[in-house]
C-alpha cells in the first residue's frame, strides 16, 4: 500500500504526515509513506489546496487534516478492497482457462 502526503512542508502537512504514520502503526498495515513536495506533482493530482492524503492513487482528503481514526478507516477499506480485487482477478483468470479447457475438450471429441 502506498500513502502519499502532498504538501509544501507547512505545519498542516507535517501534522497530516504524523496522523498518517500513527494510523499505519495502529493498524499494523504495511505501507510506504511518501512525502510529495514538488508542486508540479501535486498539481497532477488535480487538487486545489494542501495538505492532501492519497492512498493507492486515490485522493482521500484535500485542504484539511483528517483525524487518525478516519485515516485508519481508509487504510482498512483500501486493504480489503485490494484483496477483493485480487480474488475477483483470480476468479476471472480461472473462469477464462476453464472455458478454454472446455472448448478444447469439445473440439478434441468432435468426430
Amino acid at each position: 500500500m502506498k500513502i502519499e502526503i502532498l504538501g509544501t512542508g507547512c505545519p498542516k502537512c507535517k501534522k497530516l504526515e504524523e496522523n498518517a504514520r500513527e494510523a499505519v502503526d495502529e493498524t499494523g498495515i504495511k505501507a510506504e509513506l511518501v512525502k510529495v513536495t514538488d508542486i508540479n506533482k501535486i498539481i497532477d493530482y488535480g487538487v486545489m489546496s494542501t495538505p492532501v492524503i492519497v492512498i493507492d492513487g486515490d485522493v482521500k482528503a484535500s485542504g484539511r487534516i483528517p483525524e487518525v481514526e478516519e485515516i485508519k478507516k481508509w487504510l482498512n477499506y483500501s486493504k480489503t478492497h485490494k484483496y477483493a480485487k485480487n480474488i475477483i482477478g483470480i476468479w476471472i483468470v480461472f473462469m477464462y482457462f476453464a472455458s478454454i479447457s472446455r472448448h478444447i475438450t469439445c473440439i478434441t471429441f468432435v468426430p
